[in-house]
């Protein structure tokens, strides 16, 4: 990526068009903590929100920011895989993250994005994943909270694998899965139809699918969580 593509951000005027939110932030000093260590983040950012005539999609946008650059100033910068930020790749990633966040209206979902970001800037979390970042980005664009919610739900309860025990881990997740959704049924098909669920297959299954993370779905967990001491 080449500087001379790139938009050189207008502190004052952004600042300016999200000073009101998060109330009390400081949004030109958020703002450069960001473009400090994610020195090509500026053009995209710029461009779509000075584009964009809508409030409550710079508020979005700002939020997220916001979040990413209280993280990022925590992090050991011997930490950051500073070859894939200055990346091509890692330009059209954030871009799109940007695009995506522009329409999410659940603050919960906005944090998922943050610490995608924040993972993807990582040495560590890049050197555990081998499936690409914008396939995963895809998926968690996809997803509902309640998805993420059965998901985590699964890794908390350790059920990693094919289960020993189906009748146990049956009967439990029948009295606990529908405190996240009546519906939770349906988002466990629709986890295993998207490759983050794997499933024992017969015909005595049919009634009462047995399911637990696939690889692609262990990846994507750790991938959309956050530790600050990565």
């Amino acid at each position: 990526m080449s500087e001379n593509d790139l938009v050189p951000i207008n502190f004052q005027n952004l600042a300016k068009e999200v000073q009101e939110i998060p109330s009390g932030w400081d949004a030109e000093t958020g703002f450069r903590i960001v473009l400090q260590i994610i020195p090509y983040v500026g053009g995209a950012l710029e461009k779509i929100l000075f584009a964009n005539k809508d409030k409550k999609e710079k508020k979005q946008l700002a939020y997220f920011i916001y979040l990413l650059a209280v993280q990022l100033e925590k992090i050991d910068k011997n930490k950051l895989d500073e070859s894939y930020l200055e990346s091509d790749e890692f330009y059209v990633l954030i871009k799109r993250t940007f695009e995506k966040i522009r329409f999410e209206a659940q603050q919960e979902k906005i944090l998922l994005f943050r610490n995608f970001i924040l993972n993807s800037a990582l040495k560590k979390t890049n050197s555990r994943v081998d499936f690409s970042k914008e396939y995963m980005l895809n998926k968690l664009d996809n997803l509902t909270l309640e998805h993420f919610q059965i998901l985590d739900w699964y890794f908390k309860n350790n059920l990693l694998n094919a289960p020993k025990n189906n009748s146990e881990s049956q009967k439990k997740k029948q009295t606990e899965l529908p405190k996240i959704s009546k519906h939770w049924e349906v988002y466990e098909i629709d986890l295993a139809s998207a490759g983050l669920f794997s499933r024992e297959s017969g015909a005595r299954f049919s009634l009462n699918p047995v399911y637990w993370p696939s690889e692609l779905g262990k990846q994507f967990y750790h991938f959309i969580q956050y530790a600050e001491d990565n």
